[in-house]
């Protein structure tokens, strides 16, 4: 449950203690198990952080996944997963686990643009990561 600041402090104006300011930022205030925590301003919490680790570990491993998929396929002779879509995997965030599938199952490790264009686009992704971290925490 979030609730406002003052609605925290005009349900706690009895319980006060020196740490209350400690506790009492602005912004969000949400509670764990009945305890109420506030998100610090500029905390990991509220700048994303999470969501673009989650974000990213579950783009790199559908990129991964292509990659074992398709590699299977060639091997059946069955229809394959386009490169056009493996690179929209690998533009999405998923880079490195197309890269790490790339060299693991051995696929596509001939053509030019797969073997240097998916480490490009890993460390294109690694230099946004650190920009945004620098700019929001």
């Amino acid at each position: 449950m979030i609730c406002s600041e003052e609605e925290f402090s005009r349900k706690n104006q009895a319980a006060e203690s020196p740490l209350s300011a400690v506790f009492m930022p602005t912004g969000r205030i949400r509670t764990f198990r009945g305890f109420r925590i506030p998100a610090k301003p500029g905390s990991m919490e509220e700048s994303g952080v999470y969501f673009f680790l989650i974000y990213g570990v579950v783009v790199n491993l559908i990129g991964f996944a292509l990659m074992g998929i398709d590699k299977k396929r060639a091997i059946r002779g069955a229809w394959r997963i386009s490169e056009a879509t493996l690179f929209l995997a690998a533009f999405a965030g998923g880079a490195l686990g197309t890269t790490l599938g790339m060299h693991l199952f051995h696929h596509k490790t001939r053509h030019w643009y797969f073997r240097y264009g998916m480490p490009a686009l890993f460390l294109l992704q690694v230099f946004a990561v650190i920009l945004y971290l620098k700019r929001n925490l």
